[in-house]
């Protein structure tokens, strides 16, 4: 591209990748600012008559750059404001969530005055501005590209740029890893983590731009085997180290996407290599040649749906791989975690905003205005809460941001297009009469497989550092060569002619509509406060009445505004008010915070019975797995503004994996009786629940009413348990994922669990000799297996003095510890392995294997305890005065929390 055009339109795509991946609007802004006078050139230099023909050179109004103006217009009608009666027929379900909030803020009387008021159709105007600006420079880039693929090898030189912008990126995001840097050139500092080797501040957007890279060097490689082969080395190696930074940036949608496109892209041009060296001969007779061309066109169209389903499977991958036998197998390597962690919610998602779009057919609720209007559509029971700023689906945010007619147009669009590219590259047709033309479409359609595979798992057209490259490889390869000179007093001359005309005059449109509309998209983006900030809720609480009402007018369905408000009404007292916004907010964004904002309000102002309902749907399944900070909720809010006991157990009904929790914080922030009336209402509530029965134990060996404890257990023992739960891989995944007690806290076998809490009952009141003598009363399944539970209650109770303990309980120890640390278990678990290793070495002689492994556990654990317990058995003073000192010298807490008890070891040890 050895023009002004080439060099802008590199530039406009450098720009991009290196301004954070082109996410902000500033970029959009100077994308469209460096567009215009390049399209306003492309205008004026059509008219120019050619000087070897005579004639002019069309401009190309491509079909991207139609539908990136009809996206542009949408934007700019849903930013006008439109009167009362448009828009009810445009968007009832935008005007009635608008007229909804200001009845919340102002009353009913007070919107009778406002329902003649003009606003936008867009729920979010400022972020469909910055949506329109951006489409506004696709537009004209795109026809900027159109123009540049009638230059000279337009094809290889984008190939090029795609490598040289694929190392410059990566130079340049390798001295900022190297340096240590946390802002972008210094200058933009972003607010999540900034991922390495990249430019881009997500990490999903910097691998798809390796991804675009390595395509580009690897189509290059295979373009130049032949008569390049250096450039086709050097193209081949920066296409592995693209794909290695990709990798490294774990983005596994991009892997996929990417991987698919490859393959196909090199396994079709083995084909074509082979078609080429080996043509099918041509046969006489028109019904042969018919046959033949019929041939070709069905395997043709074949392998054009094939390569659309294999697009289609990857985010349809969970329906129909979780119904085959493979799926047990699956969910254990990484393409099934990868299913079940984000493709599974990002077809939630998708599903979501499909039915989110019924509700704002024809224009849709606002471009760029997703977070406000998809969380009343989500399952909250998949999709963890926070706030969802795209659908991760290009075509699934375009049906409920701009409608249907417009998504359907490029939909239509991306489909003619894709099989436009498969059916250019000719790999089925007898001969191939043009490789390098068939090479071309080649790359195209990997770079096409590439990209609407990812549209599928991410949003590309988001990020202008991918969009503007995306549309430049288009559009520059799908037209792909000069115009032919038409022979002189040719018949379609004049057609030609009559379509210069008319696509200057169309371009000419476009290019004035843009001026306009990115004026006043420009203008609303900066005259609108962002609505994304953090402190939206503290502008609303200093905020005048007339001030709030611009704001719901802009933003009616923003929850933080209606929760700060509630929040002050709360604090000024008003009970009826700060209920009626929180619950406001909540319809708005029905996630777990909002609820528990709520809750906690209802509770605020006496209404203790709606609180525990709250409660109880807060800290059931339809919440459970997307909450955030689930303890903290118990013990900060749940326990504090419910103190019915009933109540209490009937809010925290469905999340038995917090039920010990909240008992040992009843304990300490009431008392232990609470704590024991806790326990029993829950063993009420479930009464074959053992977990509810194991803490009304606990319960009262907390209020030291340890007999009590004792007779429970020991009922505990006698009980006829149900059978049992279900297995944990019958359950649903996304329950596992917090732990199965979460949803399950049934035992596999109870009544061992029983017989080793009557066992710990007993050692709890003070007699361990007789805990011991109850446990060896157990009587050993045929299996010859003790019960986990029952084990590790051994494993607690081992004899003070290993020589006086009995040749059944050393042989019952040895057992436990056998079966209990065969596995593999977590640190505090292998405390008590090791300590009953260095037990058993202990009675059976092995005084030096004893004191290595105690004196493993005086290291790795920071407690020298039970070394100097040992020390004196084996009547080691000096050992242990040398234990001592080394503890006195050593000032850290870990070390010298234990010295009171290692200096009366002494003495000890001198008695024996």
């Amino acid at each position: 591209m050895k023009n002004i055009l080439g060099t802008i339109a590199a530039l406009v795509c450098l720009v991009s990748v290196m301004a954070v991946g082109g996410v902000h609007t500033q970029v959009a802004i100077a994308v469209v600012l460096v567009a215009l006078p390049a399209v306003f050139y492309v205008i004026i230099s059509s008219a120019k008559p050619n000087k070897k023909t005579g004639a002019s050179t069309p401009i190309s109004v491509s079909l991207p750059s139609l539908i990136f103006s009809i996206f542009a217009f949408i934007c700019f009608l849903q930013i006008l404001p439109l009167p009362p009666q448009i828009q009810e027929i445009l968007s009832p379900q935008a005007r009635a969530l608008y007229l909804e909030s200001l009845t919340v803020l102002e009353g009913a009387e007070a919107v009778s005055a406002a329902e003649d008021l003009w606003r936008p159709l867009s729920l979010d105007p400022r972020e469909t501005a910055d949506r329109g600006l951006r489409w506004i420079a696709l537009a004209l880039l795109a026809l900027v590209g159109a123009r540049l693929s009638r230059e000279r090898h337009a094809w290889r030189d984008t190939l090029r740029a795609g490598v040289v912008f694929g190392w410059l990126h990566l130079g340049v995001s390798w001295l900022h890893n190297v340096f240590g840097a946390t802002t972008f050139f210094g200058v933009y500092e972003p607010l999540g983590n900034w991922p390495a080797f990249t430019m881009f501040v997500n990490s999903n957007q910097g691998a798809a731009f390796y991804g675009l890279a390595s395509l580009a060097g690897l189509i290059l490689a295979r373009r130049n085997l032949k008569t390049k082969p250096i450039e086709a080395f050097l193209s081949g190696v920066s296409a592995i180290i693209f794909v290695l930074f990709m990798l490294e940036l774990n983005s596994s949608g991009v892997n996929l996407a990417y991987s698919l496109a490859s393959i196909l892209y090199i396994a079709q041009s083995i084909w074509m290599v082979y078609r080429v060296a080996h043509p099918k001969m041509q046969t006489d007779g028109q019904d042969s040649s018919s046959k033949e061309q019929l041939k070709t066109r069905l395997l043709q169209s074949a392998s054009t749906l094939v390569t659309l389903g294999l697009m289609s499977a990857i985010i349809t991958l969970p329906m129909w791989l979780s119904r085959t036998f493979l799926w047990p197998w699956v969910q254990s390597t990484p393409v099934g975690i990868w299913v079940e962690n984000k493709a599974v919610a990002r077809l939630v998602m998708i599903e979501s905003g499909m039915r989110g779009a019924l509700d704002y057919p024809i224009l849709g609720s606002g471009a760029g205005s997703i977070e406000r209007t998809i969380a009343p559509y989500i399952d909250w029971t998949q999709i963890r809460a926070a706030s969802i700023p795209t659908l991760e689906n290009q075509f699934a945010d375009w049906f409920m941001g701009m409608g249907f007619l417009p998504t359907i147009a490029a939909l239509a669009l991306f489909l003619s297009g894709f099989t436009f590219i498969s059916k250019k590259t000719r790999i089925f047709s007898p001969t191939i009469k043009s490789p390098r033309s068939a090479q071309r479409y080649l790359g195209l359609l990997a770079f096409a497989i590439y990209a609407g595979t990812l549209v599928q798992m991410h949003f590309p057209f988001f990020a202008l550092g991918l969009a503007t490259c995306i549309v430049v490889v288009f559009e520059v390869g799908l037209k792909g060569g000069r115009l032919k000179n038409p022979p002189e007093g040719a018949v379609w001359l004049r057609v030609r002619n009559l379509h210069i005309f008319a696509s200057q005059r169309v371009a000419l449109g476009l290019l004035g509509a843009s001026v306009l509309a990115a004026g006043v998209f420009a203008l609303t983006w900066s005259n609108l406060e962002d609505t994304r900030a953090v402190e939206i809720g503290a502008r609303a609480q200093a905020a005048s009445q007339e001030e709030l009402r611009q704001m719901v007018s802009a933003v009616p369905t923003e929850s933080r505004i209606f929760t700060a408000l509630a929040f002050q009404a709360a604090q000024a007292d008003e009970g009826a008010r700060a209920i009626a916004l929180a619950e406001h907010a909540f319809a708005l964004e029905p996630r777990a915070n909002e609820l528990l904002f709520l809750a906690h309000i209802e509770a605020h102002f006496g209404k203790k019975a709606t609180a525990a309902d709250y409660y109880t749907r807060l800290f059931s399944p339809e919440y459970l797995y997307t909450m955030h900070s689930l303890r903290g909720w118990v013990s900060e809010y749940l326990l504090k503004d419910i103190t019915d006991t009933t109540q209490r157990v009937q809010a925290l009904q469905g999340a038995p994996a917090h039920w010990a929790y909240a008992l040992s914080h009843i304990r300490r922030l009431d008392d232990k009786t609470r704590a024991v009336e806790f326990a029993l209402e829950l063993a009420e509530q479930n009464p074959d629940n053992f977990l509810a029965n194991r803490l009304v134990v606990e319960a009262y060996l907390g209020a030291k009413e340890f007999l009590i404890a004792q007779f429970w257990a020991e009922m505990m023992v006698a009980k006829d348990w149900p059978a049992e739960s279900p297995a944990p891989q019958e359950l649903d995944s996304r329950f596992k994922k917090v732990g199965q007690e979460t949803f399950d806290s049934h035992h596999e076998d109870p009544h061992s669990a029983s017989l080793a809490l009557v066992a710990h009952a007993i050692s709890r009141s003070g007699d361990r000799d007789g805990a011991r003598r109850y446990l060896l009363s157990i009587e050993v399944p045929e299996s010859g297996e003790l019960a986990d539970e029952v084990v590790y209650t051994t494993l607690q109770l081992l004899p003070a003095e290993p020589s006086e303990a009995t040749p059944e309980e050393v042989a019952f120890i040895a057992r436990a510890s056998k079966s209990y640390c065969r596995n593999q278990r977590a640190r505090n678990e292998q405390l008590l392995c090791w300590q009953a290793e260095a037990w058993l070495d202990e009675q059976r002689g092995n005084i030096d294997d004893a004191e290595l492994v105690w004196k493993r556990i005086a290291s790795d654990y920071e407690n020298p305890l039970p070394l100097g317990e040992f020390f004196v058995r084996q009547r080691q003073c000096i050992a242990l005065d040398q234990l001592i000192a080394q503890h006195k010298e050593t000032r850290s807490r870990p070390a010298t929390r234990w010295l009171g008890r290692l200096r009366s070891m002494p003495r000890r040890c001198a008695a024996k």
